[in-house]
């Protein structure tokens, strides 16, 4: 009754061992403790991440919006897990060998893959994403959600700009919704008040990130694009949104926050 979201389809996704792993509970409870004590507050971020970026995907969606895109899709299950989304064509793009055994794995788990799943294979460092979409058979002057989620940190600020250009390009009434890590966090330069924790946190990280967005520009920032800021959401917007509600007592890293924006 405290939980975020349900996702019944993930775990089959992952490889025998962390299915096993995270099927035991002690085993579970045990990881989680680690994780929690080597980064605070990271798995109550990513938990939050999950749960606004799919409201804001079922808001876009009831608002009239039928077509989603998600950039570096990965394991992301919304395609299957989201209601919502049944009405809608979603396109998933990411690199070839990941969409292979995303597959293999959903149609093990399904028996077959949904219809409306449109699996896009797509380097962003050898193909322009204009070029991937229109190979896709996305019209530019067709409205639709794109999802940036755990992506843009691990890109360099060139390929994050092209992205951002790309998508503000499209028709109006198109949405982005992404996450960005804060600026501080990439440069080391935290702000004196920062906590132990936050410190901690910002240091753990499975690969170099490269950017980062400084919240109070992050409105210039897009307006340059081409993008129009409607909501920038981080630790003390989840809390009040969802967690204190559920009188759920977990801790929120502030190191990264969702943003939505129009076109």
């Amino acid at each position: 009754d405290q939980r975020l979201f349900d996702d019944p389809i993930l775990l089959d996704l992952l490889p025998a061992p962390m299915r096993f792993a995270l099927r035991v509970r002690p085993i579970r409870d045990r990881f989680a403790a680690v994780l929690d004590r080597v980064a605070p507050g990271i798995r109550g971020a990513m938990l939050c991440r999950t749960r606004s970026i799919d409201d804001a995907v079922n808001a876009a969606i009831a608002r009239g919006l039928k077509t989603v895109v998600i950039l570096g899709a990965g394991l992301d299950t919304r395609a299957c897990r989201l209601p919502q989304l049944a009405r809608t064509t979603v396109f998933e793009l990411d690199l070839p060998a990941i969409q292979d055994f995303k597959k293999s794995r959903l149609a093990k788990r399904l028996g077959s893959l949904p219809p409306n799943l449109k699996f896009i294979p797509a380097d962003f460092n050898v193909e322009p994403i204009e070029a991937t979409l229109a190979r896709a058979g996305l019209a530019a002057d067709q409205p639709a959600l794109f999802v940036w989620e755990g992506v843009t940190q691990y890109l360099n600020p060139s390929a994050v700009d092209a992205v951002l250009r790309t998508v503000a390009a499209r028709a109006r009434g198109t949405e982005l919704v992404f996450t960005y890590i804060l600026e501080e966090v990439i440069t080391g330069r935290f702000r004196a008040d920062r906590s132990a924790a936050f410190r901690k946190s910002a240091s753990r990280r499975p690969e170099p990130w490269q950017f980062g967005i400084d919240p109070s520009r992050l409105e210039t920032f897009l307006r340059e694009r081409g993008l129009t800021l409607q909501e920038d959401s981080g630790a003390d917007d989840y809390l009040a949104r969802y967690l204190n509600p559920l009188r759920r007592p977990l801790p929120v890293s502030e190191i990264e926050r969702v943003a939505r924006a129009l076109v």
